[in-house]
């Protein structure tokens, strides 16, 4: 679970969809020949949570950092 969570091989793309605009993104994805999988949902509640076999989990935060330098927690500048 760490690494799928926090490893840096991640090749899907996440993203958030207002309710509203789901079926219009939904449509163009699978004109493009792909399709959307619902993973989870946004809520008012400040916590990032994990529901697996109808039991919940808090997950920290945090996310594989790109630029960052091995051991000394500093990260290149990207621009």
């Amino acid at each position: 679970m760490e690494l799928s969570l926090y490893g840096c091989e991640e090749y899907e793309l996440i993203v958030t969809i207002k309710s509203k605009h789901l079926r219009l993104v939904e449509d163009a994805v699978m004109q493009k020949g792909d399709a959307l999988l619902k993973i989870g949902r946004t809520t008012a509640e400040k916590a990032l949570l994990l529901k697996y076999r109808s039991k919940m989990a808090k997950i920290e935060a945090r996310g594989y950092k790109h630029f960052k330098h091995e051991g000394s927690g500093q990260v290149d500048s990207v621009l």
